[in-house]
């Protein structure tokens, strides 16, 4: 999959994940903000938390196995120290009253007969990485 490729799922993805949290009255801060040489895909926020979600979009169909596992599945130990590092930059910055968590969110997309994608299923995992 080409880089152009890879950029357009990855937006996808990325705006289902925000109409999910939108539908549950979260708005946008920033999207795809560079920290520490590292990136945070989402920050959304809602009067009580400041939320990171990193996003993961695959072709797939949920239930079954692709052969890259499921999308958070490319969170890893070194991904998860990444995006807490960015995360903690972020804060740093831009200090705030709101409770931070990091969410994961995992994206699913089929394609159409016609070759357009579907996000076929969205699943979030809030606070994926536990209290810090």
């Amino acid at each position: 999959m080409s880089t152009t490729e890879r950029q357009r799922l990855g937006r996808l993805g990325e705006d289902a994940v925000m109409s999910r949290y939108a539908r549950a009255g979260f708005v946008l801060v920033a999207r795809n903000v560079h920290q520490s040489q590292n990136e945070l895909d989402l920050i959304l926020q809602n009067d009580v938390n400041l939320v990171f979600v990193e996003v993961k979009t695959r072709h797939a169909v949920p239930g079954t196995r692709s052969r890259y596992g499921r999308p958070a599945d490319a969170v890893n130990k070194a991904k998860r120290a990444r995006v807490i590092e960015a995360a903690q930059a972020y804060l740093r910055q831009n200090p705030t009253n709101l409770q931070p968590r990091i969410d994961v969110a995992e994206v699913y997309v089929t394609r159409r007969a016609d070759g357009s994608d579907q996000i076929t299923q969205v699943y979030i995992f809030p606070n994926a990485f536990g209290a810090r």
